[in-house]
């Protein structure tokens, strides 16, 4: 363990904490099944009415199927037109384009063209030492394959990463001050780096996050209690610094998430020891400057609750922080402030600081934890109230010091990064919530962290 690493380690934790796996998933919009061929073309008449046409059939709620190929040159009659591409259903994107039909006889037309082809769901997986590795997802099983020139940039001590709202940018911030950026291929999952990076800071660098409305990203500095606020650029992914940033916070950032809307923004406490100034604070997000502004009630739990990652439930209506137990908030609407729900925190999670070992399924039916001792906790949230009632089979034990947890956004999926260099897969029972495991894919480095991008 690096003396950087152990800078901002827990005080009670065993040093091995430290050279762990965070899971960031990097996740396409992805359907599950592929959808159908095109239909075939229509015949030409024989007195040259009839043009070959191509059908279109609907893909079922995954990524759209290629389309038919051209249709034969027709005789008399006109040959079928090619068939058009499948598009795609509800998550996936349109198929692949099927080749224009061919000519038809003497009367026939041609068959239309398929439709624009569907992006994969991309797992970016960020380490620290290992640099970042993508990879590209099974629509139908999940399984992983390796994008083109992964991985990049190893030997960096990355602790952190973000995506844009586009999907088509990465930002990843090295724990010694390096801000790197790049483009992500949206076809392969490969990655080029941007030009004017790595930004350099004087920061101690441990947490990221961008708006949903591609205005903002927020970095954690650990080391100084500051929150570095910078524009995002939609083209070209370029940063601007935030006027008055780095703002200095009443306590050390750890863990950050932005709201829907992206007018709040919860930021989890860096501090290593319960004196007042750890749990939870929340801020206001200036519309233009991205400048933070702490809320009147904030900090929430400050004696009760440090560091650990912040998510949000998909209705916005409830927080979970995952740092030394499963701490569940309730939000208020109104306000956004943070009441804490009945029987939290609740047993099953446990890692590094700023470690995602906590997951919400995109559905918002279920909340997904690791522990480093071995263990992958799952619960249901009753209805109305929130509060989580464990899954069966829950939890899973026996993992081999489980790091990091996230869940691809069809909420089929759910990946586990291990401290033994390998990602964990597991099938979700969407009737019950109970993860059921899978294969597994190595990785480079440590600290794997997973981020979802929609195409």
């Amino acid at each position: 363990m690096s003396d950087d690493r152990a800078r901002f380690a827990y005080g009670t934790c065993s040093p091995r904490y430290f050279v762990g796996v965070t899971l960031v998933m990097v996740a396409l919009g992805c359907g599950s099944s592929n959808g159908g061929k095109g239909g075939a073309g229509g015949h030409g008449g024989s007195a040259g009415s009839n043009a070959g046409a191509g059908g279109a059939a609907a893909g079922a709620a995954g990524v759209a199927g290629t389309g038919g190929a051209g249709g034969a040159a027709g005789g008399s009659n006109g040959g079928a037109g090619g068939a058009a591409g499948a598009a795609g259903g509800t998550n996936g994107g349109a198929g692949a384009g099927g080749a224009a039909g061919a000519a038809g006889g003497t009367s026939g037309g041609a068959g239309a063209g398929g439709a624009a082809g569907a992006q994969p769901q991309i797992m970016v997986v960020g380490t620290y030492l290992g640099g970042i590795s993508t990879f590209t997802l099974d629509p139908t099983t999940g399984v992983p394959s390796k994008a083109p020139g992964s991985p990049v940039d190893p030997n960096t001590q990355l602790y952190a990463f973000a995506v844009h709202a586009s999907g088509d940018f990465l930002y990843a911030a090295d724990y010694r001050g390096d801000l790197r950026a790049y483009r992500v291929n949206r076809d392969n999952g490969s990655l080029a780096p941007l030009d004017g990076f790595p930004i350099k800071l004087d920061a101690h660098l441990v947490g990221a996050a961008t708006d949903r409305q591609g205005r903002f990203l927020y970095l954690s500095d650990s080391e100084n209690a500051k929150l570095y606020v910078f524009k995002t650029s939609a083209t070209t992914g370029a940063l601007t610094p935030g006027t008055n940033s780095p703002f200095t916070l009443a306590a050390a950032p750890a863990g950050i998430t932005f709201n829907a809307s992206g007018t709040l923004a919860y930021v989890s406490s860096a501090s290593l020891t319960l004196d007042g100034k750890s749990g939870v604070r929340a801020y206001s997000v200036d519309a233009t400057t991205g400048a933070p502004t702490e809320l009147a009630t904030s900090p929430y739990e400050p004696t009760t609750l440090r560091s650990g990652p912040v998510v949000l439930h998909p209705s916005g209506n409830f927080l979970y922080d995952s740092a030394l137990g499963l701490h569940a908030f309730a939000v208020d609407p109104t306000t956004g402030a943070l009441s804490k729900l009945a029987n939290s925190p609740f047993p099953g999670a446990m890692s590094d600081p700023t470690a995602l070992n906590v997951a919400v399924d995109p559905l918002g039916q279920y909340v997904y934890a690791t522990d480093f001792v071995g263990t992958l906790s799952g619960y249901a949230l009753e209805a109305g109230t929130g509060k989580l009632i464990a899954v069966p089979g829950s939890p899973v034990e026996h993992l081999s010091q489980p790091y990091s947890v996230a869940v691809d956004p069809t909420g089929r999926f759910l990946y586990v990064g291990s401290d033994s260099g390998k990602v964990l897969q597991f099938a979700i029972e969407r009737a019950t919530g109970k993860p059921v495991a899978g294969g597994s894919t190595d990785v480079n480095g440590l600290q794997p962290e997973v981020l979802i991008i929609a195409p």
